[in-house]
């Protein structure tokens, strides 16, 4: 499925994907966003007997077109709360990878380090097969390049959509977003195009003759010796006239005979005829 959906054949679905993809990597960045701002006040040092000591208040973060702003106002710009549907959609979402990587779905909702060890330590089978399509993806040259165009319109979609939220332009919430994208875009492989030596006219590809370049030379020397030698033994309508009027006109011609056999070939000069 991956590499069909990475193929040429299914590249009128990729705005489908990539707008499947953002939409979920949009609201997966929200939610973690807001998550790890609730469980801060629950990271406080403690000390014996006296429990957790206050924290301090958290000094404000820049924001490229906004400036200095609070954390929880930028979280809450930037990083709005779902609603209902958009966390029905997300936990459909979670459930899909989890039984593509075949953990429960409760393991992804709340990752720890240790469940992240155990991914990479202890694969199952299905995480196997996934690592396996991933780097047979890889192994591509056509389906790597279209993976990684994916990916750049992915991030692009994700950054417009915060930078919208933001109400600042795109580029001026992440400046290095064009340079980046560029250098990516730059190194994608373009299609190959037919260099203008090897085409061929219309009565070439008519008469079944495929040459090109130096070979393709010769022939065409040979075709323009025939023709011209073919117009020099027709002769011209005033010549044809001139004869009709008693001026006869000589014309010296060598005419060739082969006479071919299986043991050998013989070349017989025949005089000209007037």
């Amino acid at each position: 499925v991956l590499r069909f959906v990475l193929s040429p054949e299914a590249k009128d679905l990729r705005p489908l994907l990539v707008s499947w993809l953002s939409t979920g990597a949009d609201l997966l960045l929200r939610d973690r966003a807001r998550k790890a701002l609730a469980l801060a006040p629950s990271l406080a040092p403690r000390l014996p007997l006296l429990g957790a000591l206050p924290l301090p208040p958290a000094p404000p973060v820049f924001v490229p077109g906004l400036g200095l702003i609070g954390l929880q106002a930028a979280v809450d710009l930037l990083a709005p709360p779902l609603d209902a549907e958009e966390g029905v959609y997300l936990q459909s979402l979670i459930e899909l990878a989890g039984g593509v990587l075949g953990v429960p779905a409760a393991q992804l909702d709340a990752p720890d380090a240790s469940l992240l060890f155990g991914l990479f330590a202890n694969p199952g089978d299905q995480t196997r097969e996934l690592a396996a399509a991933l780097q047979a993806v890889a192994g591509d040259a056509e389906s790597g390049a279209a993976a990684a165009a994916v990916a750049a319109d992915v991030a692009d979609a994700v950054a417009g959509a915060l930078a919208a939220r933001a109400g600042v332009p795109v580029d001026t919430l992440f400046p290095l977003r064009a340079p980046v994208l560029a250098r990516v875009r730059a190194q994608l492989p373009t299609p190959a195009q037919s260099p203008a030596g090897s085409m061929m006219s219309f009565e070439e590809a008519a008469d079944g003759n495929v040459e090109s370049g130096a070979d393709a030379r010769p022939a065409a020397a040979a075709a323009a010796a025939a023709a011209a030698a073919g117009a020099g033994q027709r002769p011209q309508g005033r010549e044809q006239q001139g004869e009709a009027k008693g001026q006869p006109r000589q014309v010296a011609m060598r005419e060739l005979s082969v006479t071919s056999s299986m043991e050998e070939t013989e070349v017989v000069e025949v005089p000209a005829r007037r």
